[in-house]
């Protein structure tokens, strides 16, 4: 079934809301390690909560078979969508300081491509999975895609603060 149009407007709240909530962190630059950590969690509980609602009443669905569901949610999805909304947020926040005249418009393109490219970053393990057979499937695979992926997710929200800050705790 196709994806309904109402997913373009779902998704400009579900990434644009976070930079906007912290836009004076955002103008200070005053973003410490720990309060992204704070942030994704509190993403993470959003995510999987705000997901609920249009899955339960039918405006998307998840094709497969996934292990590993929170509600109507597949956890692996969490995972990867913590990273496309933080990947635009950490883009937003480190080009603060220069976006000034015509570089205010970078991030018209630079955020779905960072959202985009951070979902795609962490689920590659269960978009493998998912490209299979999954009715088929060893249901140990589904589980093991979906694991990679949360641990990708982990990995990359480490190594993206860690670049940001030059410390990896």
């Amino acid at each position: 079934s196709p994806v309904p149009r109402v997913v373009v407007f779902v998704y400009i709240w579900y990434l644009g809301a976070t930079p906007i909530l912290m836009y004076d962190a955002f103008v200070k630059q005053s973003m410490t390690y720990a309060g992204w950590w704070k942030y994704i969690a509190i993403n993470a509980v959003c995510v999987a909560a705000v997901e609920q609602v249009p899955v339960h009443y039918g405006i998307w669905i998840y094709y497969g078979t996934h292990p590993f569901m929170l509600g109507e949610m597949p956890i692996w999805m969490i995972a990867a969508n913590i990273l496309c909304i933080l990947f635009p947020a950490l883009i937003v926040y480190r080009l603060m300081p220069i976006l000034t005249g015509w570089r205010q418009l970078l991030p018209i393109a630079l955020v779905p491509a960072a959202a985009a490219g951070g979902h795609a970053a962490a689920g590659i393990p269960m978009y493998n999975v998912l490209g299979s057979q999954t009715e088929t499937v060893a249901p140990w695979v589904l589980q093991l895609g979906s694991v990679a992926t949360v641990i990708f997710a982990a990995v990359l929200v480490w190594v993206a603060l860690g670049l940001m800050y030059d410390r990896f705790p």
